[in-house]
Parts: structure tokens; C-alpha cells; sequence
């Protein structure tokens, strides 16, 4: 009787053949696989495209003379820094004092930088308020003189612009007898 009983019970799960399957749900599943896996490899060949393309037309179109820079000659024993910015405006900053300018930088070879004083802020604290800029009219005759040097010498100059192979920026004034050497102010530098 022990075996009459042992026929009706369910077998356990391990000794249950699994059922073979189809053919086609096989194929189905293969095909999905495929296709999301094309999909995303296609998806992400585009996308490197497109960054690559990117980064190309973003470095061709930057200006070499955007970011800030250092004045490291002539020394005048003063800290002289000059902030080139993308939108083509920029500022100069010696002793708590901040000069505005606009700028073109032409594509010429070499290159000429023009600026354009626009305002300025003479640095002094009343009250620990710092006082608004003040505007520089476009015919104003201006000369800002930093420890003896002449720093700014009209409202609007020009300048011949070259890189020396270490990266220095040189800007050149005919009108001068010194020239400006400039270094790059990295990120996180100061």
C-alpha cells in the first residue's frame, strides 16, 4: 500500500524533465537581443560622433586669448592680471583697481588685439562698500600709470598678439617701448 500511495504523489521539482523548448521562442529571444544590442551600439556611435564634432567646432571657434592671464614682464612690482573673456569684453586688475574693456582679436597673421577701456574702478573702499564702475567715454584722454609703468595709455589701443613656443602671450604696442608678456592662469593657479 506504501507503494499504491508513493504513485499518487507529485514528483520533486529535480526529478521533473524540463520541457523542451520551441524553436521559435528561441529566435524571438535572439532577434530581441540583436536588436537592442544594434540599438545600442548604434546609439552610442552616433553620440561619439556628435561629441567629437562638437569638441572640433568648439576649439576651432575659441579665441587663443580667451582666459586669464598673468603679466609677467615688464615687472613693475605689482600683481598685473589681465581676464580675456569669450563674450569679447575682458578686465584688468593691478593693486585693488579694475579696468573693463571690450576687445576684437583679428584673424590676421599675426593676429591684432584691440580693446577698448570701457570702465573703470579705482579700487577705494568707503564703508566697506566697493563703488560702482565708473564709465570711460570713447574720446576721454586716459593714462594709467601702475609703480611708474604706463599700463594704460589711451581709451582705445592696438596691440600685435604672438604665442612663443612655452605658451607666453606677447602683446606689442608700437606706441610702447616695453611689450606686455603675459602667462596663462590655470584653473585653481592664483
Amino acid at each position: 500500500m506504501a507503494d499504491s500511495d508513493r504513485m499518487h504523489e507529485k514528483p520533486w521539482p529535480d526529478e521533473v524533465e524540463p520541457r523542451p523548448q520551441s524553436r521559435s521562442g528561441r529566435r524571438t529571444l535572439l532577434a530581441v537581443l540583436l536588436a537592442v544590442g544594434g540599438g545600442v551600439v548604434a546609439l552610442s556611435a552616433c553620440g561619439g560622433i556628435g561629441l567629437a564634432a562638437l569638441l572640433q567646432l568648439s576649439s576651432k571657434s575659441g579665441s587663443p586669448v580667451v582666459g586669464e592671464w598673468e603679466m609677467l614682464q615688464p615687472a613693475i612690482g605689482a600683481k598685473v592680471t589681465f581676464e580675456f573673456r569669450p563674450n569679447k569684453t575682458g578686465v584688468i586688475k593691478a593693486q585693488g583697481a579694475e579696468w573693463e574693456f571690450d576687445y576684437t582679436l583679428s584673424k590676421d597673421d599675426p593676429p591684432s588685439l584691440e580693446w577698448r577701456i570701457t570702465s573703470m574702478n579705482g579700487g577705494a573702499r568707503h564703508a566697506f562698500k566697493k563703488p560702482a564702475p565708473v564709465a570711460v567715454a570713447p574720446g576721454a584722454n586716459i593714462k594709467i600709470d601702475v609703480n611708474g609703468f604706463v599700463l594704460i595709455d589711451a581709451v582705445s589701443e592696438r596691440f600685435q598678439v604672438s604665442f612663443d613656443k612655452t605658451g607666453l602671450l606677447t602683446l606689442e604696442n608700437a606706441n610702447r617701448p616695453l611689450r606686455f608678456k603675459l602667462r596663462r592662469i590655470m584653473p585653481g593657479q592664483q
